[in-house]
C-alpha cells in the first residue's frame, strides 16, 4: 500500500493489521478502545474547546477528533495536523500518548492545570452515572467530561476526589482518585501523575 498524505491509516490494536475505516472498527467493551488506533492528517477546519472537539478536513473528508483542551489548545483553523486517535466504539478521540506535540501545527499538553484555565477545584462524592465511550462521568449529580482512557477503572458507587477545570460552560475532570477507607488511589489523571 502507497502512503499517500492526508489519508487516514489504522493499525489493528491486539493481532494483524487493518486498514482503519473511518468509524468503523470491532465492537468491544466500552472501557478500551474498538479494535484499531488510527492517524488523521489534514487542516484544522475548527475547534471548540469546551466541547473538547478539533474538525479537521482530510482528503477522504471532515473528521471530527475528540481531545481534551489541553491537546488542542494551541491548534489553530488553518493548521496542518497529524493525529493518532483511537475508536471508542465509533467515538473518535485523540490519543493520550501523542502528549504535547502530537500534532505538526502542535498539540498542547495534557495538564487542566489552573495556570493554563480559569477556574479550577475539587469535589468528592460517589460516581452516579460513566459514560465511557463519551467520555462522561457525573459526581454528586454534577457532570464532568475526560478522555475515556481515565475512567477504564471507574464504576458508579465509587467514592472519588474529583480535580476539575472549568472551560466554557464544561466542567472537565483532570484527576479522578478513588478514596478508600485506608487509602486513596489514582485512578487516573491528565497529567499522568
Amino acid at each position: 500500500m502507497a502512503f499517500v498524505p492526508g489519508l487516514v491509516y489504522g493499525q489493528a490494536a491486539q493481532g494483524g493489521q487493518q486498514d482503519a475505516q473511518f468509524g468503523g472498527g470491532q465492537q468491544m467493551s466500552d472501557q478500551r478502545p474498538t479494535s484499531f488506533m488510527g492517524v488523521a492528517k489534514g487542516t484544522v477546519l475548527q475547534l471548540n474547546l469546551s466541547d473538547g472537539v478539533v474538525a479537521i478536513s482530510t482528503p477522504g473528508g471532515r473528521m471530527n477528533l475528540r481531545g481534551l483542551p489541553g491537546q488542542i489548545s494551541d491548534l489553530n483553523p488553518g493548521d496542518l495536523v497529524a493525529f493518532t486517535y483511537n475508536n471508542y466504539n465509533g467515538v473518535l478521540w485523540l490519543s493520550l500518548d501523542q502528549g504535547a506535540g502530537g500534532g505538526l501545527g502542535g498539540a498542547g499538553n495534557l495538564s487542566l492545570g489552573p495556570e493554563s484555565f480559569g477556574s479550577y477545584g475539587m469535589t468528592t462524592g460517589y460516581v452516579n452515572r460513566v459514560d465511557k465511550r463519551q467520555g462522561f462521568i457525573e459526581v454528586r449529580g454534577v457532570q464532568f467530561r475526560t478522555h475515556p482512557q481515565l475512567l477504564q477503572n471507574v464504576i458508579p458507587g465509587q467514592f472519588v476526589n474529583v480535580t476539575f477545570a472549568e472551560i466554557g460552560n464544561r466542567n472537565w475532570a483532570d484527576q479522578i482518585t478513588l478514596v478508600g477507607s485506608d487509602t486513596n488511589f489514582d485512578i487516573g489523571s491528565v497529567g499522568g501523575q
